[in-house]
């Protein structure tokens, strides 16, 4: 008699399929600075250790970029304090040239003061591949490593190798500049030679609003001879002055433009312009070496086996993966390249015994 019951429903062995998680970002990201930590330690052990004492700055792009600027502003100010000499050397000539009779100066210029575990039951028709047949899942978790974390990173590490004077310019606490420091004294005699040529011109400025004034008085009093000489005298005057004023009012409108920059304040580093040339004029003192360290790329992923057995007997297979790429640099005080390179780590963490 044929057998009409109903067939026993045979399960189905897993499909070995490739998904994705969106969560547990933490440790791929805690695994690439580890990764950097490692990198730390190497770019350390690649310093030359003949002269401990050497001053070790480690400069970011920014920094190197202040260095710069640095440099640029310091012969700035000097074609500054040049162009106000040289309108002053004019006003001189011109002064010379008046014989009316000179008036005081009127003022003084002021100074223009940044998986969850998955529980299953095996069933009786499930065969041996079927058993150890995995799902494997690879999730991608982009990370980033703190730039300053890194540099302090490097900076112990060259403490443990026994450098003495390692900076980190974005923590450096500045001391005042010492006395004859070059960007405050080139601001000195900037500033002395703007006043200097101001207080040339001024008295000529002076003499013709007073010539100016006496004109119209002599208009009023219908006084033709009068009224042409002081004519002939305001022309003259005025020609005397043009060739000085024009320049000199461009000038102090590009000095008022150049304060104002150095007045506005970074958003990455809380520092105004002005603040971060004090600060890389700092940072120079002592020829120090810089050394630039940079992460250039992390990231990592989560990896999740499933197997049945795995789940009935050491759960799901997870495992973590962080690495980090990172640039280096060794430059001399005068910016020439000594050492570097690319290095790259990556670290994994496993979670599952059984994980190869």
């Amino acid at each position: 008699m044929p057998d009409t019951s109903s067939p026993v429903p045979v399960p189905q062995p897993l499909a070995g399929l490739t998904t994705a998680d969106e969560k547990m970002t933490f440790e791929p990201e805690r695994l690439s600075y580890q990764s950097a930590c490692e990198l730390a330690v190497a770019v350390a052990a690649a310093i030359p250790t003949n002269d401990k004492r050497k001053r070790i700055v480690l400069a970011s792009l920014a920094d190197l970029a202040d260095l710069a600027n640095l440099r640029g502003t310091l012969v700035m100010l000097d074609l500054l304090e040049q162009d106000y000499s040289q309108i002053r050397g004019s006003a001189q000539t011109a002064a010379g040239r008046r014989t009316a009779k000179s008036f005081a100066v009127g003022g003084v210029l002021p100074p223009v003061t940044a998986l969850s575990g998955i529980a299953s039951v095996i069933s009786a028709g499930l065969g041996i591949a079927s058993l150890f047949r995995q799902d494997v899942s690879y999730v991608g978790s982009p990370t980033s490593v703190d730039a300053i974390a890194f540099e302090i990173a490097i900076a112990a590490e060259l403490n443990k190798l026994g450098f003495e004077h390692v900076l980190i310019p974005a923590l450096g606490l500045f001391t005042a500049s010492p006395p004859g420091d070059s960007l405050k004294d080139k601001l000195r005699k900037l500033e002395a030679a703007k006043l200097s040529v101001w207080q040339t011109v001024q008295p000529m400025v002076s003499e013709l609003v007073a010539l100016d004034t006496q004109l119209d008085l002599a208009s009023r009093a219908k006084n033709q001879p009068e009224i042409d000489r002081l004519t002939t005298e305001v022309n003259a005057l005025r020609a005397d002055l043009a060739p000085l004023t024009e320049p000199l009012a461009a000038l102090d409108q590009r000095w008022s433009q150049i304060q104002g920059d150095w007045q506005k304040t970074s958003p990455d580093t809380g520092l105004t312009g002005f603040a971060r040339l004090l600060r890389a004029e700092s940072v120079q003192r002592g020829d120090p070496v810089y050394l630039h360290a940079a992460v250039v790329s992390s990231g990592g992923y989560r990896r999740i086996s499933r197997s049945l057995f795995r789940t009935i007997f050491t759960g799901d297979g997870l495992s973590f993966t962080g690495g980090t790429i990172i640039r280096w640099a060794l430059l001399s005080a005068s910016g020439e390249f000594q050492a570097g390179g690319l290095l790259t780590t990556e670290k994994t963490k496993d979670t599952d015994p059984w994980y190869t």
